[in-house]
Order: structure tokens, then sequence, then C-alpha cells
């Protein structure tokens, strides 16, 4: 009895630490209702704000809002609803939002969204929710760039299921052996992204066969984190890359920049003996007061 009672005290302890402070998740619940004010203003700038920090929160609360303003007519809006929605946390959120996004993409050459394409397949590909895979395959077309259709594969091949390889298998057979230069090697480059296996070409006849040997233990989390690595890796390399173009833009600081000569003493106070210059004062190599040099005797006759 004595144990249990000691033991409980603990507990509770345990049970209040692992409780959210309730001033904690009033401050959130607060700044929540301040972006969502925000997404409903009449003031551009406001929207744009509320757009842009939302990204920072998490709450699902923000994933209709955000949706909505998918449509709204600053494009500056539309740009940070559509960032704002590839940081939802839960997976409700994440599917609400990837459905939402995949409902914007377009054909090349057809009437698309007002929101970016690049943006809108770069977030899906973050998301990574199945809803996507059908909508990133249709949206390839004939006028397709090969940018175009690497990024829509990639973005299928990074969503963790076995849809997305049997998805990109079949685009392999039906439309991978197309005409276009480089369409192949996109197809394999997926494939190869989504299981981290080269098999050498976008066969579609070698990837069924590996498949079928393969997809009962294929390890899905596995993949993930290992496309997760080589993105962060990515990353950091483009970001030393940038920081070194910037500073070769900038180029070197002047040499000696914001000093000056001899420790800081004009050149001209001296001559090279060490002697005063005549006129180094500025005024005829006196002590810079009416000309007269106070070391100097008067000449004769003078006083």
């Amino acid at each position: 009895m004595n144990g249990l009672a000691c033991r409980l005290p603990a507990a509770a302890l345990l049970l209040a630490l692992a409780a959210p402070a309730p001033a904690q998740d009033a401050d959130a619940k607060a700044k929540t209702a301040l972006l969502l004010d925000g997404l409903k203003s009449p003031a551009a700038a406001a929207r744009r704000e509320a757009a842009e920090k939302a990204a920072d929160d998490p709450s699902p609360d923000l994933t209709a809002p955000l949706v909505k303003a998918l449509s709204d007519e600053d494009p500056q809006v539309r740009i940070d609803a559509t960032r704002a929605l590839g940081r939802r946390a839960d997976d409700r959120s994440r599917r609400i939002a990837a459905e939402a996004l995949a409902a914007r993409l377009g054909r090349p050459g057809g009437k698309e969204d007002p929101v970016d394409q690049n943006r809108l397949v770069d977030t899906l590909h973050d998301l990574a929710q199945p809803v996507s895979i059908k909508p990133l395959l249709d949206s390839i077309g004939d006028g397709s760039t090969l940018d175009e259709v690497k990024a829509r594969l990639h973005a299928v091949a990074n969503v963790p299921t076995a849809e997305a390889i049997e998805s990109l298998i079949r685009y392999a057979a039906g439309r991978g052996r197309g005409a276009r230069a480089g369409s192949w090697g996109a197809v394999r480059l997926a494939l190869q992204y989504a299981t981290r296996v080269d098999m050498g070409d976008g066969d579609p006849d070698r990837w069924r066969a590996w498949w079928r040997e393969n997809e009962k233990t294929f390890d899905f989390k596995a993949a993930a984190e290992d496309r997760a690595r080589e993105r962060r890796e990515a990353e950091e390399k483009e970001r030393k890359k940038q920081d070194a173009a910037n500073r070769r833009k900038e180029g070197p600081a002047p040499e000696g920049k914001g000093k000056k000569k001899d420790g800081g003493k004009k050149d001209g106070g001296k001559k090279d003996d060490g002697t005063a210059k005549d006129g180094g004062d500025g005024k005829d190599g006196g002590d810079g007061k009416d000309g007269k040099d106070g070391d100097t005797p008067p000449p004769e006759g003078g006083k």
C-alpha cells in the first residue's frame, strides 16, 4: 500500500508534464484565429501576411481557408497559400491539400489555374499523397517539356505506395516508349527514385518482373527516408553553391578599406626623411595658423 501511495504522486506529475500547458494552447488558438481573420480580410496585404504566416501554423482549422485562398485574386496570396498547404501536418489536412492542388493542374497549352504550375507540382511532391497520382500523370501531354515530365513523374514516385510504382510501370508501357527524346530516361529515373533500384533502363517488362518479385517485401518507409536524405543533401549542396556565387558577385573587399596609409596618417604630412613637407598642412608649410610656422624666426627687418 505504501509503495502504491509513493508511486501515485510521481504518476500524477508525469501526467501533468505530458498535458499541454493551457496558456500555450490558448495562445496557439489565438494566433490561428488571427490568421483566419487575416485570410478573410478585404485588404490584399492582410491576406498575403496571413497566408505567409500560415505556413508555420499546422492547425487543421486553416486547411479549408487556405484551399479557398488558392482562388484569391492576388497572385502572392495564391503562392503563399500553396506553400502553406504543403506544410500541413495531419494526414487528413495533407490529403485535402493534395486533392485541392491536384485539381488545379493543367496541361501545357490549355487553360491553366492561376496558381503557378511548377509550384503546384513541387508541393504535390512534398505532400506525397496517393490522391495526386492520377492527376499528375494525366497532366502530362504532348506539349509538356521534358522538365515538366520529369517533375510530374518524380512527384508520383515520391508517393510511398504500391499504386505509385505500378502507375509508373503502366505509364512506361503505355506512353514511355514515345518518340520524344528523353521521355524513356525520365521514366527510368522516376522508377529508380521510387524504388532506389537501378535496372539500367525503363523497360516496363523488366520493371514489372522485378516488382512481382519484390512487391510483398518492399520497404516503402526506408525508400522514403532515403529520398528525403537525398533531397536534403541536394538542397545543402545548392545552398553552398548559391553562397559561393553570391560571394563571387560581391567580389573581394578592397584592400585596406576604411584605413588610411601609414597607420592612418595622411601621406604628405612628412618628407621622406621624416621632416614636415612644405604645404603638408595645406598652408605655406606652417602650423595652420595664418600661414606662419611657429618654429621659424621672422625674416630680417620683420616684426
